[in-house]
């Protein structure tokens, strides 16, 4: 018989879980991806979806290159030239006829709590992992552009986005709920 501590705690990891997608999501869009897409229905969570938690609850994942951020796919299939001076020169480079992507990959736990297969999959795919992320479930890796969309087909990864540089210039709740910000020019 299950207690109802249990119920809260289930309750809590899914709540985690959309909290985390919701700001995944709206991450990917701000930076070109497209996110989370809306259903069919309206929803959140696309009607391709193929992950769920131990509860039913249903996650995004499998869906190629709609979970690949546009700039990404752009620089990959050739649409935006690489070159020294432009702004995905951080993030992509060429190594002797190989472009070499550094990605930004959020992607959902195995049973075990972590993203050992999504790990794996990257290696299997000739990449590497610099870091991880456990608190949003997120790994930098290195890997060869030409083979960014089949990591995207997996059911475990939510989206792929280029490893910008990024800066805060305020606080998100600040600008949420309206507080002033320190102006120091004046």
């Amino acid at each position: 018989m299950k207690n109802s501590g249990s119920k809260g705690l289930r309750r809590l990891h899914r709540l985690y879980w959309l909290a985390s997608l919701a700001l995944a999501g709206t991450a990917a869009q701000a930076a070109g991806g497209v996110g989370v897409p809306e259903a069919s229905g309206g929803g959140l969570i696309p009607s391709t979806v193929s992950v769920s938690l131990n509860d039913g609850t249903l996650l995004p994942g499998g869906r190629g290159d709609k979970a690949v951020a546009n700039e990404l796919l752009d620089v990959i299939n050739g649409v935006t030239p690489l070159t020294a001076t432009s702004p995905s020169a951080y993030w992509a480079r060429w190594s002797g006829s190989t472009l070499q992507v550094q990605v930004l990959v959020t992607g959902l736990p195995d049973t075990t709590g972590s993203l050992a297969t999504v790990r794996s999959a990257i290696a299997a795919l000739g990449g590497t992992v610099m870091r991880e992320f456990s608190t949003t479930q997120q790994l930098v890796a290195v890997m060869p552009g030409n083979r960014v969309t089949n990591l995207a087909l997996r059911p475990d990864v939510v989206s792929i986005s280029p490893n910008r540089v990024a800066t805060r210039s305020q606080s998100m709740i600040q600008q949420i709920v309206g507080l002033p910000t320190a102006n120091p020019t004046g």
